[in-house]
């Protein structure tokens, strides 16, 4: 899993809530004008993809309004989210609760790791014969163990490899 982000995550966001199947931003400041639901994050989105200038060209409106009496005297809405009101407040920690998620999954994975090796050894158990046995990926196996990728393996992957070493240390000591 990689990580996302926040303009990742508000592309993402404003496609679940409209339903569209092409990003256009042209048709979504028309839209935002409508809905509160939708412009804050399309204003955030704009405000990390888009210079002042373009956005000012972009948007009429409501819209325009709340862009200049919000984000657009803001350098980093991200880090300076208490400032923001309620609603913009919110999908930012939709955003930061994700992130803080994929963080946790890479400290579990590589915990995990850590016991794997420690585990291994004494044992003669190549690194091919445990991807070739649990079909994994040799690339992805060495990118993970040996040069710290931590978004090459999957916490499955990697929990499932713990269980095959653990299982063949059993029946080997």
């Amino acid at each position: 899993m990689r990580q996302i982000t926040f303009a990742n995550y508000l592309r993402k966001y404003i496609i679940e809530l409209t339903a569209i199947e092409r990003f256009q931003l042209v048709k979504l400041a028309a839209a935002s004008e409508k809905s509160e639901k939708l412009r804050v994050p399309f204003l955030l989105y704009l405000s990390q993809k888009k210079t002042d200038e373009e956005i000012r060209a972009l948007l009429t409106g409501r819209s325009l309004e709340e862009y200049v009496a919000v984000l657009s005297n803001l350098d980093d809405p991200l880090a300076q989210a208490a400032r923001l009101p309620v609603a913009y407040r919110r999908v930012i920690a939709g955003y930061t609760r994700i992130s803080q998620m994929h963080k946790a999954e890479n400290e579990s994975k590589r915990l995990i790791a850590n016991r794997i090796a420690q585990r291994r050894r004494g044992l003669e158990l190549s690194d091919y014969r445990i991807c070739r046995e649990l079909s994994i990926n040799p690339g992805n196996f060495n990118s993970f163990f040996y040069h710290g990728n931590d978004n090459a393996l999957s916490l499955d992957k990697v929990q499932l490899i713990l269980k095959f070493v653990d299982f063949c240390r059993e029946r080997l000591l």
